[in-house]
């Protein structure tokens, strides 16, 4: 069976190479340093209510939703993605039962959103 498949490998140039290593060494100090962002008192009750924010995510234990597992676990990153994606070929649960083979899912122009790039996307919330 041949596979129709293509790599693509990108190369940075060495000046870029070497700012993305710092940028990462940066990152790396400044979220593993204990005391960079540490406060250096506790706040009061007072103080507490006055701070307004909001959480990077949040989890939530969800139970049992009809899946049979009742450790069913939902994080929510506050994210929305609206993707549009072509794939060629879309195959899924290839299987061999000793006197067939083949796919359960076998599509061919498999489109995420619409194929035209001008209707409604593929939401992700």
């Amino acid at each position: 069976m041949k596979k129709n498949c293509k790599q693509t490998i990108v190369k940075f140039p060495l000046a870029d190479r070497i700012i993305l290593a710092l940028l990462t060494v940066l990152m790396f100090f400044f979220i593993s340093s204990s005391v960079s962002f540490a406060p250096t008192r506790l706040m009061s009750d007072s103080e507490l209510s006055n701070v307004e924010g909001q959480a990077l995510f949040q989890i939530s234990n969800l139970g049992n939703t009809g899946t049979g597992s009742a450790n069913v676990i939902k994080i929510d990153l506050g994210i929305d993605l609206n993707m549009f994606a072509h794939m060629d070929s879309f195959r899924m649960g290839h299987y061999d039962n000793g006197s067939e083979t083949g796919w359960d899912v076998d599509t061919t122009n498999y489109y995420w959103g619409s194929s035209d790039l001008t209707s409604t996307p593929l939401v992700f919330h």
